[in-house]
């Protein structure tokens, strides 16, 4: 008896215990959950595995652009996925196009959306949870990468018009098959359908809509972020030459800003890079020479060689997700007088400051290794330049002609000091040289006659005239 009052006392006491732990974790994992507001208002967010899901769209858009960041409270959040039933009877949406970031799509996350035409996917995308497009009556196309592993149950139920574009043998040409809805195989050279609409011109192909070119006539000009259900996703040489266009919108859909895209559309006053675009392609707005603003997408990756030059944007904000910029790309800009660096470029390529004359201030990533070739060119107005310690090559006229610059300090890893390197700096007095470096060629200090000492450091063996 006393056994069986003790075993039930006993029971009795852990349960108690449960109990005051559960309670204990349970305020710490609901607000772990909790949802929060994206700083501009258009999403609700949550916690997810490697990153935050959004749980609800705040905004009235036809054509969305789900992000890779939202901000609450200064913090930036990585989306990774759009959560269930997101979208599900938004009847206004038309498209959807995701950030590279995303890599999952909800259940029910465009469930019965009647008028959604097209959803583009990020090339990351691995997941489409169960009914995620299901019951929506106008879906026309969509394009299922290969990173596509995972296609949960009834995800394209009652989608009569849809297409998929796959490549041969993937998980999404097998889903398709299996399911017998039409598809179409991905090509490089797939012969495009032309369709021209508001005086532009597209290629379709491969699931997605090309504008290659376009009626300059217009002066203003908005793109869509779908043709005949098709993303528009690239321009191709589309306004090149056209210099009666003084504005453009372009559309969230918009992935890649290609060569020549506003090849000396001097008219141009301003421009607007969606936060899908990921490539701004060479020579894209060489020589706009009416362009004084530029907002670039909040993704962007690359610059390509000329991108902007001759462009006189007043301010460049380059997004901390940059990796590349090429040759020339801001060269002979006569407006900018502030650049800040973001901390993924590692090189500096040739001329890319080149004739930036009113350039005074710029600041530099610590992850920064090389200055090419007169990457500071002619910077008139440049008095001053912070150095990072990572920095390994200066080039040849790397500040050539800066001719407020009145002192420098070269980096410790820095070995070589080029030809010409300082060549015409007319005002520096004040040089200081790394006990690492070993050779200063020729004319590295030529038409410096405010330079009257140099301390020239015992680990240098090699000297190739320095005036």
């Amino acid at each position: 008896m006393k056994q069986r009052v003790f075993s039930a006392v006993w029971s009795f006491c852990l349960l108690c215990l449960a109990v005051l732990l559960l309670t204990a974790v349970m305020p710490a994992t609901a607000h772990a959950a909790e949802a929060q507001l994206s700083e501009d208002g258009l999403w609700s967010f949550s916690a997810c595995e490697g990153g935050v899901e959004v749980t609800a769209y705040h905004g009235e858009a036809a054509d969305v652009y789900i992000p890779a960041t939202v901000k609450a409270g200064g913090t930036e959040y990585t989306v990774v996925k759009l959560g269930a039933s997101l979208f599900e009877n938004n009847d206004g949406l038309n498209s959807a196009t995701l950030a590279a970031s995303i890599l999952e799509v909800g259940e029910k996350a465009f469930y019965d959306c009647d008028n959604l035409v097209c959803v583009l996917l990020s090339e990351s995308t691995t997941t489409l949870g169960a009914n995620a497009f299901a019951g929506c009556d106008s879906f026309n196309s969509i394009i299922l990468y290969d990173a596509v592993t995972a296609i949960g149950d009834g995800t394209f139920a009652d989608c009569p018009k849809l297409t998929i574009w796959c490549n041969e043998g993937s998980h999404g040409y097998n889903y398709a098959v299996a399911k017998a809805i039409p598809y179409v195989l991905l090509s490089e050279t797939a012969t495009p359908e032309i369709v021209k609409q508001d005086g532009i011109e597209y290629y379709i192909m491969n699931g997605q809509a090309i504008a290659v070119s376009f009626d300059s006539s217009t002066t203003t000009v908005t793109i869509p972020s779908t043709v005949n259900g098709h993303p528009v996703t690239e321009l191709r040489e589309t306004f090149k030459d056209c210099t009666t266009l003084t504005a453009v919108t372009l559309p969230d859909s918009l992935r890649v800003i290609g060569s020549n895209a506003f090849y000396k559309c001097s008219a141009l006053a301003s421009v607007v890079i969606p936060n899908g675009v990921t490539v701004v392609g060479d020579y894209a707005f060489y020589y706009c020479t009416g362009l004084t603003c530029a907002s670039l997408s909040a993704s962007l990756t690359t610059i390509e060689e000329y991108a902007f030059a001759y462009c006189p944007v007043k301010e460049f904000a380059l997004p901390s997700t940059l990796t590349e910029i090429g040759n020339y790309a801001f060269c002979g800009n006569k407006s900018l007088t502030e650049i800040i660096i973001p901390d993924r470029i590692t090189v500096l390529s040739d001329s890319i400051f080149a004739g930036c004359t009113v350039l005074s201030d710029v600041t530099l990533p610590d992850t920064l290794t090389a200055l090419k070739y007169k990457a500071f060119y002619n910077c008139y107005a440049l008095d001053s330049i912070d150095l990072p310690e990572s920095l390994v090559t200066i080039g040849e006229l790397a500040f050539g002609n800066c001719t407020s610059l009145e002192s420098i300090v070269i980096p410790k890893n820095v070995t070589v000091l080029t030809t010409k390197a300082l060549a015409g700096c007319s005002v520096l007095s004040s040089v200081t040289l790394p006990n690492g470096l070993t050779r200063i060629d020729s004319q590295a200090f030529w038409l410096c006659p405010s330079l009257k000492s140099l301390i020239i450091p015992a680990s240098v063996r090699e000297i190739y005239g320095v005036d």
